[in-house]
């Protein structure tokens, strides 16, 4: 396993499985899986976390402006 979020395409061992490039039921299968998890209510409830994750990262470049920037917490 590459990492939990990151699906393993088991035909080929490729990690580039998305609903833009597939195609017939492997298309369709993706496409329910996703549509699952963009409704308003479940995007509206990550609104408040992308919000605060925003602002800290406002704020770290803002104390950083002229240095480097570790990105990895």
């Amino acid at each position: 396993m590459i990492h939990p979020s990151i699906a393993l395409d088991q035909e080929n061992g490729s990690t580039q499985i998305n609903v833009f490039s597939g195609q017939g039921n492997r298309w369709k299968r993706l496409r329910s899986l996703f549509s699952a998890s963009l409704t308003i209510s479940k995007i509206k409830s990550v609104d408040p976390i992308m919000r605060k994750t925003h602002d800290e990262l406002i704020e770290v470049l803002r104390r950083n402006e002229n240095g480097i920037i570790d990105v990895k917490p």
